[in-house]
């Protein structure tokens, strides 16, 4: 599951990169994508394929490429920092108010 939310992930960044070239706003260098399971990074940094990952679809190899070619990044960041676990998870009240001021905005 972590593979397929990175991979959808991926792919939304492409299309968010091509669509700021259109408009003539060329990001240099990659998109960084902050993932919390190290299994899923090192399989998009590793191109050698192990008996244990051969299940996972040809299309999430993808990754791998847009890796290899400088246009995503996976990092790693600790579970407990992951702000999309607001809203995945249900996350005990002193959590949840430790992660609401990243992803509230001041729109005044």
């Amino acid at each position: 599951s972590e593979q397929i939310a990175a991979f959808t992930t991926a792919r939304s960044c492409v299309q968010y990169r091509q669509l700021l070239a259109e408009l003539g706003v060329t990001q240099f260098g990659p998109t960084v994508i902050h993932e919390d399971n190290t299994a899923c990074i090192a399989f998009s940094k590793n191109p050698v394929n192990f008996k244990r990952n051969r299940h996972v679809l040809i299309q999430y190899h993808y990754i791998r490429d847009l890796t290899e070619n400088g246009i995503v990044r996976l990092e790693y960041i600790q579970t407990k920092d992951q702000i999309a676990d607001i809203f995945t998870k249900p996350l005990p009240p002193s959590d949840f108010r430790r992660l609401l001021p990243f992803i509230t905005a001041d729109v005044t």
